[in-house]
C-alpha cells in the first residue's frame, strides 16, 4: 500500500500526475524521504505504462493511446506521500538519477496526455471503479473498453478531479500557462 493509507489512495491519480510537474509548492522546503525507492518506482511505473507490442523506436508523445487503467493505477505502490513527489522528482532529475525515459514518460503525463489522464481518472471516467456506484452512464465507445480493463486498485479515481484542480492551483510550473479555468 506505499506510504499513505486508503484515503490518500482514493485521491491519488489525478493529483500525483500533476506534482510530477518539477515545480515547488510554497511553504517549508519538504525532502524526499524515500529517494532510492522512489526512482526504483518511478521507472518501474514507467516501465509498465509502456505498451508491450511498443517497438524500438517508440515515441510517449505520439498518441495518448498507451494510457491505460492499468497504467495509472500504477501510480498507488507510490513509495513516498504525494506533497514529496515533486521534491523527488526534482532531486532525481538533479542527480542525473533518472533515465531520459523515465523523464519522457513524465513529460507526456503531465503536459501531451494531460487532458486524456484527466478525462480517465475524473470520477465517473473510464477508470473510475466507483462508476457503477455512482450511476454512471457508459459512452457507447466505453462499452467495449469497459470490459477489457482490469478491475483491480478500487481506490483509484474517488475526488481525483477536484483534488487535482486544487493542487493544480498549488503547484503549477510558474512558466506554464493554465489551460483549464476551473
Amino acid at each position: 500500500a506505499g506510504a499513505m493509507g486508503l484515503a490518500g489512495h482514493a485521491r491519488l491519480v489525478g493529483p500525483l500526475l500533476l506534482v510530477w510537474a518539477p515545480c515547488q509548492a510554497a511553504g517549508a522546503e519538504i525532502r524526499c524521504s524515500s529517494y532510492d525507492s522512489y526512482i526504483v518506482w518511478a521507472d518501474s511505473w514507467s516501465a509498465s505504462c509502456k505498451p508491450a507490442t511498443a517497438h524500438a523506436n517508440f515515441s510517449w508523445f505520439s498518441s495518448c493511446g498507451w494510457i491505460t487503467c492499468e497504467c495509472l493505477w500504477g501510480a498507488l505502490s507510490v513509495p513516498v506521500p504525494t506533497d514529496e513527489l515533486a521534491p523527488c522528482f526534482r532531486q532525481a532529475r538533479a542527480d542525473n538519477r533518472l533515465t531520459q525515459e523515465v523523464q519522457w514518460f513524465v513529460t507526456a503525463l503531465m503536459r501531451t496526455c494531460r487532458g486524456h489522464t484527466n478525462d480517465l481518472s475524473r470520477p465517473c471516467g473510464l477508470c473510475d471503479k466507483y462508476r457503477e456506484h455512482r450511476g454512471c452512464a457508459l459512452a457507447p465507445d466505453e462499452m467495449t473498453t469497459t470490459s477489457a480493463v482490469s478491475t483491480s486498485a478500487a481506490q483509484l479515481a474517488a475526488g481525483a478531479a477536484s483534488s487535482g484542480r486544487r493542487l493544480e492551483r498549488q503547484l503549477e510550473d510558474p512558466d506554464s500557462r493554465r489551460e483549464d479555468p476551473d
